[in-house]
């Protein structure tokens, strides 16, 4: 079939989401459990990026035109890592509220994603964690999912896109973190018009926070070991403190939130800086907020819809947030 310079349909993108969700939360989550490296490695490649390409393709649409397979700018590859880690203490800050919200009305549970402790874990995690759902997850939702929403205008495809890939996580605790970096990573996929902007992006996030977790960890052991003390970031240890008095939980991760909070705010600030000087695909620096396009409203779109194709059109959606209240269900209850 002849490739077709088009977006594919809300209708269809927001089905294929919802399959590849159910997908996620069942064979992903089976092949994570056997094996945590190769389950992740099946549900980047297996689950999410090779059945989006086969999507685009089998639908018609060019992937090079969904995807925006253009290059970067040397200016750009270095500018995209340096304001992807800046952002990180905000998404650490936006995550952080959750748990502490969390930690009121259930468990505050650890990161799910083992430490390496050797050298040879670590580059098998940058490769796992990091390269691996840099390039898959954003072939999805910056690529396939942005694209298609885009018929409502930029701003909202980069919003809609943001939430459903934070969604995607299917973790209450590493919800908004996401949504956060949805946005800025929409931001810079139509300020460079690339996706290997967004893939860098992704990847160096995933990385950062990785090394982070693996310097806290040494550290702590280097503190145990001149101290006698005993403190991780284990589950055990979170079982400890999840057995505390509500009120003392709170103080503890109150203790830490108006240092993150100002470190959020000095980080924003150099960010839109940053972004403001980030050369986009024209090279002429406008900034995509303020360039004046047709915005569609979202009930003007749907009212040129059939009353059964608004319904179908919603209905995936509506059942993955289903599906999300369900898993968010069991992760406080259990």
């Amino acid at each position: 079939m002849e490739n077709r310079l088009e977006e594919p349909t809300i209708l269809e993108s927001n089905y294929f989401y919802f399959f590849i969700a159910i997908v996620l939360v069942t064979l992903g989550a089976l092949a994570q459990s056997w094996d945590f490296n190769k389950g992740i490695l099946i549900t980047e490649f297996g689950i999410i990026l090779l059945p989006t390409v086969i999507f685009t393709k089998l639908r018609g649409y060019s992937l090079k035109h969904v995807l925006r397979l253009n290059k970067l700018s040397l200016k750009q590859f270095f500018l995209v890592p340096l304001i992807t880690m800046l952002a990180y203490p905000i998404g650490v800050f936006i995550n952080y509220i959750m748990i502490i919200v969390l930690s009121l009305l259930g468990k505050v549970r650890p990161n799910p994603i083992p430490i390496p402790e050797t050298g040879g874990e670590y580059l098998l995690g940058l490769f796992v964690i990091a390269i691996s759902a840099g390039i898959c997850e954003e072939v999805m939702f910056r690529g396939l999912m942005l694209k298609t929403y885009e018929r409502l205008g930029k701003k909202k495809a980069i919003f809609i896109s943001a939430i459903l890939f934070g969604a995607f996580h299917f973790n209450l605790q590493n919800l908004f973190g996401p949504i956060f970096l949805g946005v800025l990573f929409g931001y810079i996929l139509l300020k460079t018009n690339s996706i290997f902007a967004t893939m860098l992006a992704h990847a160096t996030n995933n990385a950062f926070a990785l090394t982070l977790g693996v310097l806290l960890n040494k550290l702590l052991q280097n503190l145990n070991e001149s101290t006698g003390l005993n403190q991780s970031i284990s589950e055990q240890s979170m079982d400890q403190l999840n057995s505390l008095p509500k009120g003392v939980q709170l103080l503890s991760y109150s203790f830490w939130l108006i240092p993150i909070a100002a470190l959020a705010i000095i980080c924003s600030i150099i960010i839109y800086k940053l972004l403001k000087i980030l050369p986009d695909k024209d090279k002429q620096n406008d900034d995509i907020f303020m360039i004046r396009e047709k915005e569609v409203k979202i009930r003007n779109y749907f009212g040129q819809l059939s009353t059964s194709k608004k319904v179908f059109t919603v209905l995936p959606i509506i059942l993955a947030g289903v599906l999300f209240v369900y898993q968010g269900y069991l992760f406080i209850t259990l």
